[in-house]
């Protein structure tokens, strides 16, 4: 009796233990397997049934207990069961709708809670073939309810008549579950005409705001129309390349009003917006690089010669002042000379000054394992540079032209300042007495230069350069000057990564 009670209380446990799994898994097979099975064993008008609940009552009548973790399920138990749960899983579609906390956290939780979702929908597909087990009913309007959800979504972006920053977040939210959607195959074509509304939508705006702007192209009327814009680029993050290049697009009609002396003025109104977005405006759009130059030309300029010696002095760096001081008025001397020469836009004058460039390093040759850096040589740097940073600035020249009759053109023209010279003169030894290649560790603050300084020592050297992104916008200076092949970039990681495998590659051993 008790091997019996044993076996059969096992088997309805067996059954118990697939329909959860293939609830949980959503396998409608294995759930088919399990209610046709019950609906032959669990059934009350089945005699099998019956004889069980027998055999139990005088199992217990022989005095051997009913274990209580044990359950002798029916069929209609589980049917109620999962008809319950097929509710469940509605109400929770229903209630969490398209927008909800999973949807709003990233692009992954996003396309996770879709993919869910999807999972969902189909299981309620292939379940509505067992019309013989369960109601259908209850996850026939499934769709539709989730296709309400989208609709008055859609009602609410199209009725909106103010485009705040909370409103185009809305949008962009909208956009990206629409796309998600479609994706994964949800309402598919109904989201996919939605996100072509909303393209419509933002397109209208943007040509909307563009044309504002364009019936009278001043600084007051140009400003807020540029807000605008670019609220829409920040916030409605999936359109954020097309709003910009339209930006451009303004900002040079803009430009072009006044060639180019109307930036300054524009500019400073930006700037003053209250919310940060003029200020974005002016730090990430072209057609205020020149003016951004101009203000780095003029917050440099209070930091001459005699104050970065001081400076140093005061760090307790030990270095020959008045060597340094002379050195840098030579090269200072040499640099204005060579713009002055050659600031035209005839692009020969370049070819010119990149020869002549060559011509200073002529007949030094060095080896890897024999560097020759004595006095000769060391002499040779305030003169290479000069040359190499008046390239620089003679390549970035557009700025200097673009804004021809502003009282201050010359602070437009990309400038080398005291800190960056003097801090490549110590990192070359330029003031040392001692023979060969001097290490001097220097510190430059955040926005003084780092890139330029980099970037003029690796012409000079031809040594590998730090930041893929700083190599990018050195790429023509290099080329010009004919060390591109000689200069690489990396990161303190790969550093690591190439000392690390000097023994042999880590991965491989």
């Amino acid at each position: 009796i008790k091997e019996l009670d044993h076996k059969i209380s096992s088997y309805f446990n067996s059954l118990l233990q697939d329909y959860e799994t293939s609830i949980k898994t959503m396998n409608d097979e294995e759930l088919h397997t399990v209610l046709d099975i019950m609906k032959i064993i669990g059934n009350d008008e089945n005699q099998f049934l019956q004889m069980v609940k027998m055999f139990m009552q005088k199992k217990v009548s022989c005095g051997i207990p009913n274990d209580s973790t044990t359950t002798n399920w029916t069929y209609s138990d589980m049917i109620r069961k999962l008809n319950a749960h097929l509710a469940t899983m509605v109400d929770e579609i229903d209630r969490e709708g398209v927008i909800n906390g999973r949807t709003k956290t990233n692009d992954m939780e996003r396309e996770r809670f879709f993919g869910l979702l999807k999972d969902k929908l189909e299981f309620f597909k292939r379940l509505s073939q067992l019309n013989e087990h369960i109601n259908t009913k209850i996850f026939s309007n499934c769709s539709e309810k989730l296709e309400k959800h989208v609709q008055s979504l859609m009602t609410k972006i199209k009725d909106k008549s103010e485009w705040k920053n909370t409103d185009c977040e809305q949008i962009n939210l909208c956009y990206n579950c629409f796309t998600s959607m479609h994706k994964n195959g949800i309402l598919s074509n109904i989201v996919k005409n939605h996100a072509e509304i909303i393209e419509d939508i933002v397109n209208k705006k943007i040509d909307q705001l563009e044309k504002e702007a364009s019936s009278n192209l001043n600084a007051d009327k140009v400003m807020p129309v540029l807000i605008a814009m670019k609220l829409i680029s920040v916030y409605i993050f999936s359109f954020k390349e097309i709003v910009n290049k339209r930006i451009d697009q303004l900002l040079g009609a803009y430009k072009r009003k006044d060639t180019g002396i109307n930036i300054p003025t524009l500019a400073l109104k930006l700037e003053k917006d209250p919310d940060g977005i003029g200020k974005m405006i002016v730090a990430e759009h072209n057609a205020f690089k020149g003016y951004n130059v101009s203000l780095f030309n003029a917050k440099t300029r209070s930091h001459g010669i005699d104050y970065i010696l001081e400076r140093m002095e005061t760090k307790g760096d030990k270095k020959d002042a008045s060597k340094l001081k002379k050195k840098y008025d030579e090269f200072d001397s040499l640099y204005r000379e060579l713009i002055k020469q050659n600031l035209t836009e005839d692009k020969q004058n370049m070819i010119i000054l990149v020869n002549n460039t060559k011509l200073i390093t002529r007949g030094i040759e060095q080896k890897p394992d024999d560097v020759n850096w004595n006095a000769t040589i060391r002499n040779k740097i305030p003169e290479l540079m000069a040359h190499i940073f008046a390239l620089w600035t003679l390549q970035n020249a557009q700025f200097y032209f673009d804004a021809k009759g502003a009282d201050n053109q010359d602070s437009y023209l990309l400038q080398p300042h005291a800190a960056q010279v003097i801090s490549i003169f110590r990192m070359l030894g330029v003031d040392e007495k001692k023979s060969g290649p001097i290490n001097n560790l220097v510190q430059i603050g955040t926005g003084e230069g780092k890139s330029v300084t980099l970037a003029i020592a690796s012409s000079v050297l031809a040594f590998e350069y730090l930041s893929c992104r700083d190599f990018k916008s050195f790429e023509p200076l290099f080329t010009a000057l004919g060390v591109i092949d000689h200069i690489h970039y990396g990161t303190f990681n790969k550093l690591c990564e190439r000392i690390i495998n000097e023994g042999g590659d880590v991965r491989k051993l």
